[in-house]
């Protein structure tokens, strides 16, 4: 049997560091890429269910209505967009980088047509057939930009950098 002379042993070693560091360079988790948008959506969830004012055992004024619905409302997309903002920043320190601007306004529509299908659930109301439809279609758009944004930040990460030569 041939042995190699430690120079060409040493050079393929460097090449194959060099080749799994490239690698593994740009590899990013979809689990961390997703918990923004998740955690977003499940804290506005419980938040929807928690503060729920539908059904109420005395009656109310159109003023209280109004501002219970306004206020049920923001406080879910407020706690929702707080969850996802936080998350969003802890996983671009991760390497996770995905623009919010183009993320909270569509997510913000998703977690304001939750309270309505909340409050139309618990009162058994057919109402709320339509407004998960809404949902789901409001939903399966966040679902589905997110995943093109995410796509178009790993396209650029992996794309190499123009070599300038002379």
């Amino acid at each position: 049997m041939r042995e190699r002379p430690d120079c060409c042993a040493g050079q393929l070693n460097e090449a194959g560091r060099q080749l799994f560091t490239t690698y593994g360079q740009h590899d990013q988790s979809p689990v961390l890429a997703w918990l923004p948008i998740l955690l977003g959506l499940l804290a506005s969830a419980i938040v929807a269910l928690a503060f729920c004012p539908v059904p109420r055992s005395q009656t109310v004024s159109g003023r209280r209505v109004l501002f219970l619905g306004v206020a049920y409302v923001v406080g879910t997309v407020g706690t929702g967009a707080f969850v996802l903002a936080t998350c969003g920043i802890i996983a671009r320190r991760r390497g996770v980088a995905v623009s919010l601007r183009r993320t909270l306004p569509r997510f913000c529509d998703v977690a304001a047509w939750m309270t309505p299908v909340v409050a139309f659930y618990m009162r058994d109301s057919l109402w709320t057939v339509s407004t998960a439809t809404v949902l789901a279609v409001l939903g399966s758009g966040l679902i589905y930009h997110y995943h093109m944004a995410i796509g178009e930040h790993e396209m650029s990460m992996a794309r190499p950098e123009p070599q300038i030569t002379r």
